[in-house]
């Protein structure tokens, strides 16, 4: 009979970044697999598991670990004797102070780590050395593990291939000679005529105008916007070239064990010729680009006075909002208004009256963000909530499919009936994989960042002293966009409304 250890244990199951590469590879569900094991051997131990953490992300930091964090809160509180994994890396092996603070934690409420190949007394001297030096090594091999992917990728990359998650517009992606590359599809007769209109002397705005008027679909299938025409247009997939590691996210704040990580601009980026075939020349590339470099204010050396340069546009007609400024009988009036070669009948207003309008749009998005973290709402949240449910039925499905396969196997079904009974069930599988990868490979944006951010914007909008371009390189990291509408009469022009789309 098998003594029962009594006390309060909690399992802990996460998956390292060998088990998602091996799932890739073969269908099974790497937690199922380790929780049947880790429950095997705690009906043999005796132990009893009272809470169960299912961590259905692979962050390395601990803000990124919800269930962990849930977890830690039970052992910092003493709630817990003992907590099972399936080996000491799962606890965090990223960074030294956190897997310190994890150590730490361990340690002074003496809770022990339960292993299939050993149960570890942090109080006790020979176990707390092993754990630490299994968490050195885990964090050599994981920074070993992150070089390989780097240099692997960056081989790829010289080699030409393209290895984005998604092929950009006008491309589908392809596989040659086992080489991942790109092949254009019937968008790239669209691309060839935005580079056409930048050549003519079009902008951002106007190529964005003409295709929205056309009806033609954008890149997500909703309107176009010049932020979307800037980037086919900056592109240098276009010319034949492949590029890599244009964004980099970097560490901006830290307090404790939150991070605050931003993704800024990689001043020199991988750019190496490509496999797939070009849509523009080189050359048409290069003189589009220089067109619009020479119609920018920021590049033609005067200084910038529009804080919504870029950003603001017309709801109506999607031109840019541009600031005229005068000074009659010595009052400076700032004014936001249409650029001349538009007919739209939306009415200016002054720069301070919009300046107000989008501080006080960003205070009720900082709050309605700001709520939705507190509460548990936020849409990182609710994708990770939507990943794990399609997971669970994923499983589920697999299970079914296994039982068929054994039924066959053992003559229970013939071959017909086994191929009408499974064929739904993989169709089913299919759809569920096709929407994990959908959602796993959406930029979901981190609420903290976000909230941080927001706070800046506000605050810098709200001083006068700041410079006009330093606003806008705030907004810009804020925002995609805001429409502008103002239906004022001739009496009341200031009847404005803004739509802001945050990036």
């Amino acid at each position: 009979m098998v003594e029962v250890k009594h006390g309060r244990y909690a399992m802990y199951l996460r998956k390292s970044r060998a088990d998602l590469e091996k799932e890739r590879r073969e269908r099974f569900d790497t937690l199922a697999k380790h929780e049947r094991e880790l429950t095997a051997m705690c009906q043999r131990d005796g132990v009893v598991v009272d809470y169960v953490f299912r961590e259905l992300v692979s962050g390395e930091s601990i803000s990124e670990r919800h269930e962990f964090q849930r977890l830690m809160e039970m052992v910092t509180s003493k709630a817990l004797d003992g907590v099972v994994v399936h080996a000491i890396d799962r606890l965090g092996r990223g960074d030294m102070m956190e897997y310190g603070y994890v150590l730490s934690a361990f340690q002074w409420t003496r809770t022990k780590i339960i292993t299939p190949g050993k149960t570890y007394d942090p109080n006790d001297r020979t176990d707390f050395m092993a754990l630490q030096m299994q968490m050195i090594i885990a964090n050599g091999e994981l920074s070993a593990y992150k070089e390989r992917m780097r240099a692997g990728r960056e081989q790829s990359v010289r080699d030409g291939q393209y290895i984005g998650s998604h092929a950009p517009y006008g491309y589908d992606k392809a596989v040659v000679s086992r080489m991942r590359t790109l092949s254009p599809n019937g968008q790239a007769a669209i691309v060839r005529e935005m580079f056409g209109m930048m050549l003519e002397g079009g902008s951002f705005v106007r190529v964005c105008n003409a295709l929205n008027a056309r009806g033609i679909p954008g890149p997500t299938g909703g309107t176009w916007t010049p932020n979307a025409v800037k980037r086919i247009i900056r592109n240098p997939i276009y010319m034949g070239k492949v590029r890599w590691n244009d964004r980099v996210r970097t560490i901006h704040s830290r307090d404790g064990l939150s991070f605050v990580k931003r993704r800024v601009p990689n001043p020199e980026p991988m750019v190496c010729d490509g496999l797939h075939e070009a849509i523009v020349t080189e050359e048409v590339w290069r003189r589009a680009n220089a067109a619009h470099v020479r119609g920018s204010s920021e590049h033609t050396g005067k200084p910038l006075r529009n804080p919504f340069a870029g950003i603001l546009v017309c709801e109506k007609c999607g031109s840019a909002m541009t600031l005229v400024v005068s000074d009659p009988h010595g009052n400076r009036n700032e004014r936001l208004k249409h650029r001349q070669y538009s007919n739209c009948t939306t009415k200016s207003c002054s720069l301070d009256m919009v300046m107000d309008a989008v501080v006080d749009a960003l205070k009720g998005l900082y709050e309605d963000i700001e709520y939705e973290v507190s509460s548990g709402t936020d849409a990182a949240q609710r994708v990770a909530d939507e990943v794990a449910a399609l997971r669970s039925e994923l499983a589920a499905a697999r299970r079914r499919s296994d039982r068929l396969v054994e039924l066959f196997t053992d003559d229970a079904i013939g071959i017909q009936e086994f191929r009408d009974r499974r064929e739904p069930i993989e169709r089913q599988m299919e759809r569920m994989e096709s929407r994990i990868a959908e959602l796993e490979g959406m930029d979901v944006p981190d609420q903290g960042t976000r909230l941080v951010r927001l706070h800046e914007g506000i605050e810098m909008l709200r001083d006068p002293s700041v410079d006009p371009k330093k606003k806008n390189d705030c907004l810009k990291e804020i925002i995609e966009r805001i429409t502008y509408r103002n239906d004022g009469t001739a009496r009341n022009q200031h009847d404005i409304h803004l739509d802001i789309f945050l990036r």
